[in-house]
C-alpha cells in the first residue's frame, strides 16, 4: 500500500481506534506510528501537538526518512530547517538519513555540504556518513575525488583497508 493510500485513512485510526481501546498515547506511540504510516507521518505530526505532544528527533527523524525513501529531498531537507527552527537538534543518524537521499540521487555535493554543515554545528560524522558519501562518490564514477577524500591532504581519516574494499 502507497504512503498516500495510508494517509486518507490514518486521521480516524488515530482519534479514535487507539484511544478508544484504553491506549495512552505518548511520543513513543506517536514516533511509532510517524514510522508506521511513512508520508502520513505529517497528520499523525499534526495529532501530536494538538494533544499538546511535543515530537522529538526520531518523530521528526521518521517524517525525513519517508521523504528521503520517496525521493522527496526539497521536503526532507524543509523538515530538517523545521525541526531546527523548533530547537530540536538533528543527530548524526537524521543527517545519515539525508546524506544517504542525496547519494541516491546522484547530488553528491548537496551531501557533501550537508556533512560539512553537520560538522559546523558540532556533530562527528561517523563511519556509516563517510561510507553513504564515499560510496556516492564512487557509484557517480568519482573514484578519485573519493580516493582523496581518504588518503590526501584533508582525508576523512578512514582505513586504507575499507577504502580499498569500496573500490573494488
Amino acid at each position: 500500500m502507497s504512503c498516500a493510500k495510508v494517509d486518507r485513512s490514518l486521521k480516524p485510526m488515530i482519534g479514535s481506534t487507539l484511544e478508544n481501546s484504553g491506549w495512552s498515547l505518548d511520543v513513543k506511540a506517536y514516533n511509532a506510528l510517524v514510522d508506521g504510516f511513512c508520508k502520513g507521518g505529517m497528520v499523525v505530526l499534526s495529532e501530536m501537538v494538538g494533544k499538546c505532544i511535543l515530537p522529538n528527533v526520531v518523530t521528526y527523524s521518521s517524517i525525513i526518512h519517508a521523504y528521503c525513501k520517496e525521493e522527496k529531498m526539497e521536503k526532507a531537507e524543509n523538515m530538517l530547517e523545521i525541526m531546527m527552527q523548533q530547537h530540536i537538534c538533528p543527530d548524526v543518524f537524521t543527517y545519515s538519513l539525508l546524506i544517504e537521499g542525496l547519494c541516491l540521487k546522484g547530488e553528491i555535493g548537496r551531501a557533501k555540504q550537508l556533512l560539512d554543515s553537520m560538522v559546523e554545528r558540532g556533530l562527528k560524522p561517523n563511519i556509516v556518513n563517510y561510507n553513504t558519501l564515499l560510496n556516492g562518490y564512487c557509484k557517480k564514477g568519482s573514484v578519485d575525488e573519493a580516493w582523496r577524500r581518504c588518503a590526501g591532504e584533508n582525508s576523512w581519516l578512514i582505513p586504507l583497508s575499507f577504502m580499498l574494499c569500496m573500490i573494488n
